[in-house]
């Protein structure tokens, strides 16, 4: 009997012992009172039955010695588990941060590579408007518009010309002064020819004042063209010379959207930065048609210049400023609106032999088409455009330029002098 109490003694230490390891402290120190009460009364007690009820309560005790370790195990199991999916949550959430970092870090790269994108794509963008305005060959007009306006213009000229020789032509004729006829005919023989300026001082215009007509309406033709012939209407002529010359030059060296773009932008800034320009080109248009217009007149005979000019603006003012404007409005357009050609309004000198292929015969049918010409009555139009805008199209010298009247001047030819009144040449 004292063996197999030191037996189970022993048993019951180990038990003990590998508790200890085992099970958390807070629960041997709850669990071993028990067992030390249970194995001090069983080693004491000698009874059977009282043996028999200490084992069974020892066999209970180990079962839940046994029920808590496999709890252990299992808490421990799930204690590992957690901490692996701890340690594999840490180190997704750090490549998560790093991953984080990266994108960052690319997100500013391509943030930068944008603003500089952009900032590349908006100067692109400002060159190619520039280029666009450089190159585009859209016209603010169509050719037949400018056509129609000049005809318009020589219909206007036509009829201040045939109401003012009508009028001064019912005047009294009154003789100049030998100095002022003398310079007024020296300045008609210089811009309508020796014949044209006889045949207005010899002549009797009462009677007929068809020639005094033709006369004025040259007259204010060429100071129209006088006009239309700069580059600038209203610009200083020194400067307007040279803007000419540089023109020309760039017409016949670069394509015809980048010469014309050059003309319209030069045009249009000059007439910005000087906003009086307008008035003061149409103002000098219309003085130089009066002075012209006066010493036709005062050449045949109805008074001084001076007087006429004077006469003429109470009479004709309005007309002759509708004139001034027309033209300015067509300087303005083949200018500033026309980028497929250049436009060129012309006026035949006169003296000129006649050529069919270049101007208009206004008497046409009455007497024969050759010889020389009188004068001008009616402007026409020509157009200067460039064959191509490629190499190939280019001459040794710069573009090959094609040349085309699209409307013909009209002219008097001296022939009409001498059905009128062969005495006159």
């Amino acid at each position: 009997m004292a063996l197999a109490n030191l037996h189970l003694k022993g048993l019951y230490d180990t038990t003990v012992e590998i508790l200890s390891l085992l099970t958390p402290a807070s629960l041997v120190q709850e669990v071993d009172p028990q067992i030390i009460e249970t194995r001090d009364r069983y080693v004491e007690t000698e009874n059977p039955g009282q043996r028999s009820s200490l084992e069974n309560e020892l066999d209970s005790t180990s079962k839940e010695v046994a029920r808590l370790r496999s709890e252990l195990q299992l808490l421990r199991d799930k204690n590992r588990s957690l901490e692996s999916a701890l340690h594999e949550t840490q180190r997704a959430l750090s490549e998560r941060d790093l991953k984080f970092q990266r994108l960052q870090e690319e997100h500013r790269d391509l943030e930068g590579n944008y603003n500089q994108l952009r900032r590349r794509a908006e100067e692109r963008s400002s060159e190619l408007r520039s280029l666009e305005n450089f190159l585009t060959k859209t016209d603010r007009w169509s050719g037949a518009q400018v056509v129609q306006t000049l005809k318009d213009l020589n219909s206007e000229i036509l009829q201040f010309s045939a109401a003012a020789s009508e009028s001064f032509s019912m005047d009294r004729r009154r003789d100049l002064a030998v100095e002022d006829k003398t310079h007024a005919i020296e300045r008609v023989k210089a811009r309508l020819g020796p014949s044209m300026s006889r045949c207005l001082a010899a002549r009797d215009h009462s009677l007929d004042p068809t020639i005094l007509q033709i006369a004025l309406q040259s007259s204010a033709s060429q100071c129209i063209c006088d006009a239309l012939s700069s580059f600038c209407v209203g610009f200083p002529a020194k400067f307007d010379s040279l803007l000419t010359k540089i023109y020309l030059h760039m017409h016949s060296q670069e394509p015809q959207a980048t010469a014309a773009r050059w003309r319209a932008l030069t045009h249009s800034h000059i007439r910005s930065l000087t906003p009086t320009i307008d008035e003061h080109a149409k103002k000098d248009m219309v003085d130089k048609t009066l002075v012209e217009a006066s010493n036709i007149l005062a050449v045949s005979g109805y008074g001084q210049v001076q007087d006429i000019v004077e006469d003429l603006k109470s009479r004709y003012l309005d007309q002759i400023r509708s004139i001034a404007e027309a033209a300015y409005r067509i300087a303005v357009v083949v200018r500033e609106g026309t980028m497929s050609t250049d436009f060129q309004v012309t006026f035949i000198e006169h003296s000129r032999t006649f050529s069919s292929d270049r101007m208009d015969n206004v008497y046409e049918g009455y007497g024969s088409s050759r010889g020389t010409v009188l004068c001008t009555t009616e402007l026409g139009l020509r157009c200067f455009t460039q064959r191509g805008t490629d190499a190939r199209s280019r001459a040794d010298d710069g573009f090959v330029v094609d040349r085309l009247d699209v409307l013909k001047p009209k002219v008097v030819l001296e022939s009409v002098l001498q059905a009128l009144d062969p005495d006159l040449l």
